[in-house]
């Protein structure tokens, strides 16, 4: 059967996240291996990268590990990870945006958010990072298809605010901090049409074995996530 051009893959995006470099050092080479065999258009690190943000070796160990990576790489902090040394070994995490293949792609910068769980569309952000949340409400304005990605899911709630955000235009939200696969569905009151695809919160770990999130993006804006498990066992936490 002939492939339809709206069923066409347009874009393969492989996410990481929570890497806490020292605690999952020995999964590192085999994720790094395993995503260079991959024939993908965008790697993006969700945050967390080590866990201590006031040790510059960790940092360093951390931007060496990422470069060794075949492919375009974006990271975005998370709450571990802020500080000036993030900027030097990562540059400033905070709105970026970026069109590829036809969508836009939004990197949002939630490390403000420390430990604390998740997001809110429209009332952490908006209160605790006035200029991020002018930035995003703009962005997501714009005609075309987004993918967001931030470390911290956004966890959300029916208000107005909320609904400003969730238009046709997002097709989903990706996050990391969970460590562990999880995905939900916007419920607002909309019909099901109205309302993106949801969002993924990628682990490190699967089962205890090294993981990262490949993504495939049809033409039409449907997407397809599925987790990649590397056999590979940490070896403490």
């Amino acid at each position: 059967m002939e492939e339809k051009d709206g069923d066409k893959v347009v874009l393969k995006i492989i996410q990481i996240s929570d890497l806490h470099i020292t605690s999952f050092r020995n999964l590192l080479s085999p994720m790094v291996e395993s995503i260079n065999r991959e024939q993908v258009d965008l790697v993006v690190v969700t945050g967390d990268i080590t866990h201590r943000s006031d040790d510059k070796e960790l940092f360093k160990e951390a931007s060496d590990t990422l470069n060794k990576i075949r492919h375009r790489v974006v990271s975005i902090p998370g709450d571990y990870d802020s500080g000036e040394l993030w900027k030097e070994y990562f540059g400033d995490g905070r709105m970026k945006t970026f069109n590829l293949n036809g969508f836009c792609l939004d990197f949002l910068d939630t490390s403000f958010m420390g430990h604390r769980y998740a997001v809110g569309w429209g009332d952490v952000l908006k209160e605790e990072d006035p200029e991020q949340y002018e930035w995003f409400r703009e962005q997501v304005k714009l005609d075309k298809y987004h993918i967001v990605f931030s470390h911290h899911p956004f966890w959300t709630q029916p208000t107005k605010e909320g609904d400003e955000y969730l238009c046709d235009n997002i097709r989903s939200v990706y996050s990391g901090h969970s460590h562990e696969p999880i995905k939900f569905y916007f419920k607002y009151d909309k019909p099901r049409s109205h309302f993106p695809h949801g969002f993924t919160c990628v682990p490190m770990k699967f089962h205890g074995n090294a993981c990262y999130m490949v993504i495939l993006v049809k033409a039409n804006g449907e997407m397809i996530n599925f987790p990649r498990v590397i056999n590979a066992k940490r070896t403490a936490w």
